[in-house]
């Protein structure tokens, strides 16, 4: 092989690493597993998230992200909406949710005040607090506790498959 034909090809290589790493923080896809999130999302869901928005700390109430726990001895990442940011008072009881002495207005659960337990928690500086939208079918905040910011793996931003939901993910 002549050099410039090597050349060429090191430079492809290159290309495709600097690529492949820009995808990896910008846009990479994720499999839907489970009914914890139920209407939203479906088992064989597949979105695109972003682990930069979550890096930059662009993570907003109602956000669906994908975070990291360490739950029953088990560590595993799982999709969760974000219901409280740090140094927010979260308040359920009675099967509704409550910020900061707010009633959270929740249209994407799927059955509204199926939000069990007992809860009255502030969170500290670096906590979020995450639930699922299927509350009777969710393991989450209410069962693991709030969550780190560096927990917080990735932002989902646009659901693609199937072709008949495809859009970005409010």
């Amino acid at each position: 092989m002549d050099k410039s034909k090597l050349k060429e090809w090191r430079s492809a290589f290159i290309e495709a690493i600097v690529l492949a790493v820009i995808l990896y923080f910008l846009f990479w896809p994720f499999l839907i597993e489970g009914s914890s999130m139920e209407n939203t999302f479906r088992t064989g869901d597949r979105v695109l998230v972003s682990r930069l928005f979550a890096y930059l700390d662009f993570i907003d109430y109602s956000d669906i992200i994908l975070c990291k726990i360490n739950y029953n001895d088990k560590e595993e990442i799982i999709v969760k909406r974000v219901i409280g940011k740090p140094g927010d008072h979260i308040v359920i009881k009675n099967g509704q949710v409550f910020i900061n002495n707010n009633l959270l207005i929740e249209p994407y659960i799927k059955s509204p005040d199926s939000t069990n337990g007992n809860i009255d928690i502030t969170l500290n500086d670096d906590e979020y607090y995450v639930l699922g939208d299927n509350r009777k079918r969710s393991t989450d905040s209410r069962f693991f506790g709030a969550i780190k910011k560096s927990d917080i793996e990735s932002k989902v931003l646009f659901r693609w498959y199937p072709l008949s939901d495809i859009g970005f993910v409010d």
